[in-house]
């Protein structure tokens, strides 16, 4: 393996419930999706609604879940099936 390929990416999460979740906001014209100017709960920090209220670059604090997403670009030495030789 070739250690320059390896990608490394962390998120840290309040809680379970906030993983891979949107930061929570009131739906003031009720439509199901959030419009700018909705009031919204800041939980990552940053200062705007988000889509994921994780952290990223984070390793988080005590009491918090992180996730690690490591990602690694293999070569094949195998033809992609289908393609004609």
């Amino acid at each position: 393996m070739d250690p320059n390929k390896v990608k490394i990416t962390v998120k840290s999460y309040p809680n379970l419930a906030g993983v891979n979740n949107p930061e929570p906001f009131t739906d003031t014209n009720n439509n199901g999706i959030y419009d700018k100017g909705e009031p919204y709960t800041e939980v990552n920090g940053n200062g705007i609604w988000d889509v994921d209220q994780g952290v990223t670059g984070s390793f988080g604090t005590a009491g918090q879940v992180v996730e690690y997403d490591i990602s690694y670009v293999w070569d094949t030495v195998f033809p992609m099936v289908g393609r004609p030789l």
